[in-house]
């Protein structure tokens, strides 16, 4: 906090911020904006009130403790909320992005920074796929990015009007969605170096190959919003120079060695996300599509199953949910274990991407008011209402481990 204000003020803030009686938990940098914000407004505030008698050598002597507890009373009655709002706001990114790093970048890094504004530039001058709306599709490309963003207190849209890198190592969920972005974008004539690269550094699980292969391979072609044959040719050629076959382990007691290891020779077992919005098995996901349609939910939905399992950046046919959406986000809140997200996805982004309205798409901000006001009563321990016991009978007869 020393080098953001005055030595004089520091004391007088800390004696005030000990005073104000507030639920809300804040972080550093939300706390040195606020003294910023309260310095600066208080100097003004002293300008006018001893106006003529204000100079150098009697400021120090009027910003006391005294006139500090005055200002904060007469501020809080005149402040023009709006103003108070941006002044603050600017104040708080500019803090936030004091604190940044210089960061060391390499040309192969997947830097998903660098991965939107490439694709965005694609998107405003290649053909897209029939059915890809340009502005849902960068929204999907910014999420990431907020998400980073948040989690490490900066400001979303400062960083990417600076266009400072946010590097994503290999050994993350879902990493096969970032290189794939990254890919689907690159220049192809280096592709294969990109992967010779990220094969050298990778920290994830398996073979790289095998990865490359099995996950990023198939994330670009249900995810692209381009035609990216060649690319996919590109990618498949460094697969198949850099796989590796494994010999299957066998077991000694196993009386049919020969033809199990005949089944499994050449087959590299590696672990791939299938970026599952469904944490239990796919016969507990059926019995829950057929408990909400019995229960007039939705309507009889033949790819159900699918939008839970695999992972898709525009659904065609998205879950027609014909109740509130109260029960809808009570629903996914037991689903993943009384949790706001799952694998960094919030409850509303994932409620967006499987379900609509009967008429229309839900609104994410409004999802997310929805749950965090059913929390909240969950939290003050208020009876259930009629609609959501529905939802919780529907939740305890699945018997979800």
């Amino acid at each position: 906090m020393k080098k953001f204000l005055s030595p004089f003020f520091i004391a007088i803030y800390e004696a005030y911020f000990l005073t104000i009686k507030s639920n809300a938990s804040f972080s550093e940098n939300e706390k040195i904006a606020d003294a910023i914000f309260h310095e600066r407004e208080f100097a003004e505030w002293l300008r006018i009130k001893y106006k003529g008698k204000l100079t150098s050598e009697t400021f120090i002597q009027f910003a006391d403790a005294n006139n500090f507890k005055l200002y904060i009373t007469k501020y809080n009655k005149t402040i023009n909320r709006d103003d108070e709002k941006k002044k603050r706001q600017a104040i708080y990114d500019q803090v936030r992005l004091s604190k940044l790093k210089t960061i060391s970048k390499h040309e192969y890094d997947v830097d998903i920074v660098e991965s939107y504004f490439k694709i965005k530039e694609l998107l405003e001058n290649a053909k897209i796929r029939k059915g890809v709306s340009k502005d849902d599709y960068l929204k999907i490309l910014k999420y990431p990015i907020e998400i980073h963003c948040k989690n490490m207190d900066l400001p979303a849209n400062q960083i990417l009007e600076m266009k400072y890198p946010i590097i994503i190592n290999s050994n993350i969920h879902g990493f096969e969605s970032f290189l794939g972005r990254t890919l689907i974008a690159f220049d192809i004539n280096k592709i294969e170096a990109l992967l010779s690269y990220q094969n050298a550094i990778w920290k994830g699980k398996g073979l790289f190959p095998s990865f490359v292969e099995h996950g990023v391979y198939r994330f670009i072609i249900n995810n692209s919003p381009f035609d990216n044959t060649i690319r996919l040719e590109r990618i498949m050629n460094w697969v198949n120079q850099n796989r590796i076959f494994l010999k299957p382990e066998v077991s000694k007691n196993d009386d049919n060695k020969k033809s199990k290891a005949t089944l499994d020779f050449g087959i590299e077992k590696i672990q791939v996300n299938n970026y599952t919005y469904w944490p239990y098995n796919k016969d507990d996901l059926k019995k829950l599509h057929d408990a909400l349609f019995l229960e007039n939910k939705i309507y009889n939905h033949d790819s159900f199953s699918e939008l839970f399992l695999i992972y898709n950046e525009f659904p065609k046919k998205p879950i027609e949910w014909r109740v509130s959406p109260n029960q809808l986000m009570y629903l996914l809140y037991l689903i993943f274990k009384k949790q706001k997200q799952f694998h960094g996805y919030q409850l509303d982004d994932i409620a967006c991407r499987i379900f609509k309205k009967s008429v229309g798409n839900f609104d994410k901000k409004n999802l997310n008011t929805i749950l965090n006001q059913v929390i909240k009563n969950l939290n003050d321990k208020k009876p259930l209402s009629s609609n959501l016991k529905i939802i919780q009978k529907i939740f305890d007869d699945l018997k979800l481990v």
